[in-house]
């Protein structure tokens, strides 16, 4: 009778550490799969931030894009430096602009999105990424001249070339959840003469 205890002692002993073993494995796996799920956003985040990249830059050099995005009300100081009107404009200064696809005319391209490069509500959680974009404008220098250095400002007159930059970042909203990848940014230039020649769109 004595040993039959004794055994049913070893085997509950056995079993608490058989128990015992199998958390840890589940706590290690545990660990270990909610790594790679982190592993996976950042590396999904990061794809769809150089797709972003791509695609602003391309619609960033459009010219059908810049034209539309000229007409448009909250993009009055670019109206002002491409076609030389209102106060004028400053070199080298960041101006924040509404970048407009003729796609779809009425609406300004968004600028926040998804892990999969959807536009989406700001302050979702999930929308991880926020696109800004600028320009940046060059007043032509007048020429000849002994110092051929573009004016600081210009007034009355078209610059000569602008920049549309953007900068593809993690939304300011998602800071709590971490560093979710590394910011990114590029620029397309234009000549202004290029962009209004023939078209009317500074009258």
């Amino acid at each position: 009778m004595k040993q039959i205890y004794s055994n049913q002692g070893h085997t509950v002993i056995e079993i608490a550490i058989a128990l015992g073993l199998v958390g840890l494995v589940s706590l290690g796996i545990f660990s270990l799969t909610q790594e790679t799920l982190k592993n996976i956003q950042h590396s999904k985040l990061a794809t769809t931030r150089d797709q972003l990249a791509t695609q602003f830059r391309q619609s960033a050099g459009r010219m059908k894009n810049l034209r539309l995005s000229l007409t448009k009300p909250e993009n009055e100081a670019f109206l002002n430096c491409v076609c030389g009107k209102g106060s004028g404009c400053t070199s080298a200064q960041s101006y924040p602009l509404s970048l407009y696809d003729d796609a779809l005319p009425d609406k300004p391209i968004s600028t926040f999105y998804d892990y999969a490069g959807m536009p989406c509500d700001q302050n979702a959680d999930s929308c991880a990424i926020r696109v800004t974009v600028n320009f940046v404008p060059q007043c032509k220098p007048v020429l000849p001249s002994a110092d051929p250095t573009p004016p600081a400002t210009c007034v009355g007159v078209p610059v000569e070339f602008f920049a549309v930059s953007f900068t593809v970042q993690q939304n300011p909203a998602t800071l709590s959840q971490g560093s979710l990848f590394k910011t990114i940014g590029g620029s397309s230039f234009t000549q202004v003469s290029a962009l209004v020649a023939g078209t009317g769109v500074c009258n």
